[in-house]
This record gives structure tokens, C-alpha cells and sequence, in this order.
């Protein structure tokens, strides 16, 4: 209740804002709880893919209805990129996996090609193995492991009830410090074997440090589905332009994904390190300099 007054009182001079945080974190919780009361499974297809996940705990219904019920999409126009890439993708990593909706997703459209999950906190991770379970997915690996911008033990404090929020940072949290091992995206492909395809990040503000810890990676032309969360960087001792300027010296153009939580069709604006740095949360597709989408088949046939 805490956190949901903060982002209301954040939201204060942003009306449109104001009244989604109202329905999301609120009115939307108490909805779900009412009509889905019964359910314990969420279904649904995406074109002939049909996904299911469980929703027999409180916070699986609050998180996956009313986002997925009726056909509708969590993140549409970030779902239908996924779609897009799904093709030719050698490979998907999931920095931040949550509930496994993005992991599954493309578990189910990349057939027999490695899909790899990473999520730090237990309690997510246990929904996630359920979900993935339901799904019957062999070429998805899932890793209760934090990525992190070198190969080393992180500390952290869990928010007190499971959030999709959740960060490594200490910030609104008394829950005693815990433990778990971190390591870079440069040895996950190393060990791994596999060739970088589409990388999604979304780590609550340790975007920066997670890139740090990318640099052969990123020599290799993947495709990033990236979350920057403006203000939670600085908990990091980073902020959006810091993170902006690191891609494109590695030779990539940010496009932010615009209303990439309503929006059914990707609408891109260019990022630059030129800009000022911004405090709000924004999905960002990120490409190889001077290239589309429709590019990405050929590069990734020439590694």
C-alpha cells in the first residue's frame, strides 16, 4: 500500500498517468479478484500458439488478468516485436524472466532453439518453473541466477510481498539481506554456447550494470528489448543518457518502443546520448547501427 501512494504521489502532474497507476496497482486488483476468482489457469493464443499460465495464487490471478484475459496482451506492441523476431533468432535470453510470459512466448515460436530464463528472486522463479512446466517446453533453461555486470556474489533485500518491481536495490525494503550468485552476459553465451539472437532486460534499474558485464556480447549484433527505469538508476550510479551513450559506443541506435504498455502496434522514437537524461520507465528496442529488424536475418546468418 506503501508503494502504491508513492506512485500515486509521483504521478501527481501527469493525470494519464495517475489514472493508469490507479488501475493497474489498484481497481484492477480487486477486478481480477472478482471475475477470476475460480480460475487456476490463464489461456490464450497468440495467431496459433496457444500459452497457458498458472494463476492459482493471488499474485499470478492480480498479474496475469486482466492483462491476458479476452485476448488481449501484457505489452502488446513489445509482444508483437517478440513475434516479429521470433523467425530467425538464433537464440533468446531473459534478463529478468518474472512469471515467464516473454520466456514462454518465445519458447513456444523458436521451436527447438535455446531459450534461456534468468530470475533472482525464489519466489517468482518457483511461479516460473510452474508455467513453464504447463507449457511443455524442452528448449527453454531456466537459472535462478542474477546477471550483473561481473561474475560475483549479489546482495539483496526482497520487497516485502512479490512485485514485478523487484530489484536488487535496498530501496522500501526491511527484509533481511540475502544472497545469490550474479554473472555476466558474456559468460552466459560463452558457457552456453549459443550464438546472441534477442536479449530482453528488464532488471529495475541495473540496466547499466548488466550492459557492463556485455561486451563480447554485444560485439555480435543481437537485438536488446530493453527497460530503462530513468530514476531507478541512479541507485546504480547510472542514469538513462549513461546507459543510451554505452550502446551506441558499442555501435547500436535506442529507439524507445512509445506506450509500449498500451500501444498493439511498435511506434519508435530515436534515443540519443544527446538527450537529457529522463526519470521515467520506457521500453526501448535496440539495433545495430543503421539497421532494421528486417535486417536482422542476414547478420545473424553471417556469425
Amino acid at each position: 500500500m506503501k508503494r502504491y501512494i508513492r506512485k500515486l504521489r509521483g504521478a501527481i502532474r501527469d493525470p494519464q498517468r495517475a489514472i493508469r497507476i490507479l488501475w493497474n496497482d489498484g481497481l484492477h486488483k480487486v477486478y481480477a479478484r472478482l471475475r477470476f476468482a475460480l480460475r487456476k489457469r490463464c489461456t490464450f493464443k497468440f495467431y496459433t500458439t496457444t500459452i497457458v499460465f498458472d494463476t492459482s495464487d493471488a499474485y499470478s490471478k492480480e498479474w496475469f488478468y486482466p492483462r491476458c484475459a479476452d485476448g488481449s496482451y501484457h505489452e502488446p506492441a513489445v509482444t508483437e516485436l517478440c513475434i516479429q523476431l521470433a523467425p530467425n533468432a538464433p537464440s533468446f535470453v531473459d534478463v529478468g524472466a518474472h512469471l515467464g510470459y516473454f520466456s514462454i512466448l518465445m519458447g513456444k515460436l523458436m521451436n527447438s532453439r535455446p531459450v534461456l530464463a534468468y530470475e533472482m528472486d525464489d519466489r517468482a522463479y518457483e511461479r516460473l518453473k510452474r508455467n513453464v512446466a504447463l507449457n511443455l517446453l524442452n528448449n527453454l533453461q531456466l537459472h535462478h541466477i542474477a546477471i550483473a555486470g561481473e561474475d560475483k556474489t549479489i546482495s539483496y533485500r526482497r520487497l516485502p510481498m512479490l512485485d514485478s518491481g523487484e530489484s536488487i536495490s535496498y530501496e522500501g525494503s526491511d527484509d533481511p539481506e540475502r544472497t545469490i550468485a550474479g554473472i555476466t552476459l558474456d559468460r552466459v553465451f560463452l558457457e552456453g554456447g549459443i550464438q546472441p539472437g534477442v536479449i530482453k532486460i528488464d532488471v529495475e534499474g541495473a540496466e547499466y550494470e548488466v550492459l557492463k558485464g556485455a561486451n563480447k556480447t554485444l560485439s555480435q549484433t543481437p537485438v536488446l528489448l530493453l527497460e530503462i527505469h530513468g530514476k531507478k538508476l541512479s541507485l546504480f550510479g547510472a542514469d538513462s543518457q549513461k546507459v543510451i551513450a554505452l550502446l551506441e559506443e558499442r555501435g547500436y541506435d535506442v529507439y524507445e518502443i512509445q506506450d509500449h504498455r498500451m500501444a498493439t502496434t511498435p511506434a519508435l522514437v530515436p534515443l540519443t546520448s544527446n538527450q537529457e537524461p529522463f526519470e521515467r520507465n520506457t521500453m526501448t528496442l535496440v539495433l545495430p547501427k543503421g539497421h532494421t529488424i528486417a535486417d536482422m536475418p542476414k547478420l545473424w546468418n553471417t556469425l
